[in-house]
């Protein structure tokens, strides 16, 4: 079809279907034309092995949606209101899971045990979903301040950047690819943007259901046991992390541990 002939009433597929009598007419055909799996051996065998393991993953399921990004969308998790801060708080309620020995095996992996059995873990999503949590809790960090240690609003803004640089990774990681297209109208003369489209996503409500089981509480007494100070008394609702102590101490002076406790800061733990 010559390009002159091409209109926007063309489409990209016409329908039509090459179908092959027997096997020798097929191998009579250009290899471009060959099925794509018998053309790829190698290519899905890398795709096979480049598979991240995880206990979750033989429970996903994926489908099609539109999401929600119409510029005046509105949803339970935006603006700054009780009903807000309690959706992210029952979306960020499965970040702890209990893992097996033989989880920890096939992703070739130790970590921390538990009193009740098992390891603690956490699915990278929630890490993601916290490091959200936390950019929104900086646009309004009045409203959060008694969440937060006085060392928290010092180590803020590399807290941030860590975050901001996680969601970045985790975009760029998954690359959705979904087409946004564009469109003219009367008000401008600059093209609208069309972000209808639908996007390859998790099946959240079976992954959920998934999570419910695996979730454990660490704030049960003994679950969570420190091998040198005993039980770990980690506070419900609280940002404060040991871990995130750490990492701005690391990115900004090695003075931060002349004051630095193990034995005191401990108790500050926040897993969620």
């Amino acid at each position: 079809m010559d390009h002159d002939q091409v209109s926007s009433q063309t489409p990209f597929l016409d329908g039509k279907v090459e179908r092959y009598s027997s096997e020798s007419e097929y191998e009579r055909i250009p290899r471009a034309k060959r099925s794509w799996l018998k053309r790829n051996p190698k290519q899905i065998v890398l795709n096979f092995l480049l598979i991240v393991t995880s206990p979750a993953r033989g429970n996903l399921e994926y489908v099609r949606m539109e999401m929600d990004t119409a510029g005046d969308h509105r949803n339970k998790y935006m603006g700054f209101t009780e009903t807000a801060d309690e959706a992210w708080t029952e979306l960020m309620s499965r970040n702890n899971i209990r893992l097996t020995e033989e989880d920890l095996k096939a992703i070739n992996q130790t970590s921390v045990s538990l009193g009740g059995g098992g390891y603690l873990g956490m699915l990278s999503v929630y890490h993601e979903l916290h490091c959200v949590k936390m950019i929104r809790w900086a646009f309004n960090k009045v409203r959060y301040l008694d969440r937060w240690s006085e060392q928290d609003v010092i180590d803020l803004p590399v807290h941030i950047d860590h975050c901001l640089d996680i969601v970045r990774q985790s975009i760029q990681c998954r690359a959705d690819t979904t087409i946004i297209t564009y469109w003219w109208t009367d008000k401008s003369r600059v093209p609208e943007t069309d972000f209808y489209g639908e996007h390859e996503c998790i099946n959240w409500d079976m992954f959920e259901a998934w999570a419910d089981q695996h979730t454990v509480d660490i704030y049960v007494p003994g679950e969570l046991n420190h091998p040198k100070y005993a039980e770990a008394a980690v506070r419900r609702g609280r940002m404060h992390s040991f871990f995130h102590d750490l990492i701005a101490a690391f990115l900004t002076t090695p003075a931060h541990f002349a004051h630095f406790s193990p034995a005191d800061e401990v108790d500050e733990v926040q897993l969620q």
